[in-house]
């Protein structure tokens, strides 16, 4: 008896892709939707939303996943000038792309100012336009 062949889907729509995740508010808080539910966000967004979780998580944070989140916390107040702005944006595109779904990151600005990291991340997906990511930690 032969073995059932795997179907493979041949889609572009990025909902499809992307798939679905309950939606965050800023603060990481679930937001309820209007009819009392989870609100939820698919697509396109959903990408950005994981993408900005990853970035914003640190590594380690999540003892089961180890490979998930970025060291770029670690570098407040440890170093600043260039340096810093550069492995900062070294270790977000090394985050990002550890997502399946990401193809390429073609840019990754990193500012530091004090306490704060301002990232600036161009990120080209499997399927769909280039994603433009903007995260202050």
């Amino acid at each position: 008896m032969p073995a059932p062949v795997p179907v493979i889907q041949s889609t572009t729509d990025p909902t499809l892709i992307f798939e679905v995740d309950v939606a965050l508010d800023v603060n990481g808080l679930l937001q309820p939707d209007v009819n009392g539910d989870f609100a939820v966000v698919a697509g396109t967004e959903n990408l950005k939303q994981a993408l900005s979780n990853r970035i914003t998580t640190d590594a380690g944070e999540l003892i089961y996943h180890g490979e998930y989140g970025t060291l770029v916390r670690q570098l407040l107040g440890a170093m600043n000038g260039p340096n810093a702005g550069l492995l900062a944006a070294a270790y977000d595109t090394s985050a990002v792309l550890l997502d399946p779904r990401v193809l390429s990151v073609r840019s990754s600005v990193v500012n530091i100012v004090g306490d704060n990291i301002d990232v600036a991340l161009e990120v080209i997906p499997i399927v769909g336009r280039v994603v433009q990511l903007n995260i202050s930690l």
